[in-house]
Formats: structure tokens, C-alpha cells, sequence
């Protein structure tokens, strides 16, 4: 079911110096880089509680895209996040994988008894993937994705 880990998500706190890591020094390139729309990070990490939440998003890939990781700086943050949403403000925080069938997938974590963050399956911001987050069985975040084809 699994096609590929896609990348990890790093919370950062000055994304100055994790440029200066992970761009000067392990030689990975910006490919995207923008600020995430409110509505989107509400809806993402806030759910039906509402809340006021803003990321400066950063993606990082080596030339030939096969390694990407994800940086996030919270410039602004509620206290309506989901329970458990972020392992901490800063740090590691969840690695992705790209599937074939996610809401099959989705149904059987919900059915199985895992906790899923995401109140449904979404839609990205670009409209180009489908996703939702859910906790394995030990508390790590997984981004799930399946593009929309």
C-alpha cells in the first residue's frame, strides 16, 4: 500500500540557521518556499476548533528530488491545536509516505483503533493531493498522501 516515503517534517525555530545546516552544508536545494494560508493550517491543525495558525513552509530536495525534507516555522500559533497535534514547537515532527488507496487506508486505521488527527481526508492547497495524519501504534505523526491523479 505504501509507494514511497516522501519526506520529514522538521519544526524549526530560526530557519536562518536551518538553511545554513541543511542548505550550505548537506548541499540541499529550496524548491518550494512560501507562507501556508491560514485557512489551510486552520483546518489542518486546528479542526472544528477554529484557531489563528501560520507556518512559513520550506521544501528541501537534492538535484535529482529522491530526498526531500520539510521545514516549518510557526510564525503565528493558537492554543486550539489539536490535541497532540505537534510533538513540540521545534524538532523532528512527522514523516511522510505516499499510498495507493488512501481512504481504504484511512478507514482501516479508524477501524483498528488508531488515532487519527485529521478529521477526514483533505485536499492539499495546490489540489494536487489527498491526505490526512494519524499516530502509529507508538505516538509518531504520519503524514499520509496519495496523489490526485
Amino acid at each position: 500500500m505504501i509507494t514511497q516515503i516522501r519526506h520529514s517534517g522538521i519544526v524549526v525555530i530560526d530557519t536562518k540557521k536551518a538553511f545554513m545546516f541543511w542548505c550550505e552544508i548537506m548541499k540541499l536545494k529550496i524548491v518550494v518556499e512560501k507562507q501556508l494560508s491560514n485557512e489551510f493550517c486552520n483546518k489542518l491543525l486546528c479542526g472544528k476548533n477554529g484557531g489563528d495558525v501560520s507556518i512559513r513552509y520550506t521544501k528541501l530536495s537534492n538535484e535529482n528530488l529522491t530526498t526531500m525534507i520539510e521545514l516549518y516555522e510557526m510564525t503565528s500559533i493558537s492554543d486550539n491545536l489539536m490535541p497532540n497535534f505537534l510533538n513540540s514547537l521545534y524538532g523532528y515532527n512527522h514523516i511522510a509516505i505516499t499510498v495507493d488507496n488512501i481512504d481504504a487506508l484511512y478507514e482501516e486505521i479508524k477501524i483498528k483503533g488508531f488515532d487519527i488527527l485529521s478529521e477526514s481526508v483533505i485536499i492539499d492547497e495546490e489540489g494536487k493531493n489527498k491526505l490526512f495524519f494519524c499516530r502509529d501504534g507508538n505516538g509518531n505523526l504520519v503524514e499520509v498522501v496519495e496523489p490526485i491523479v
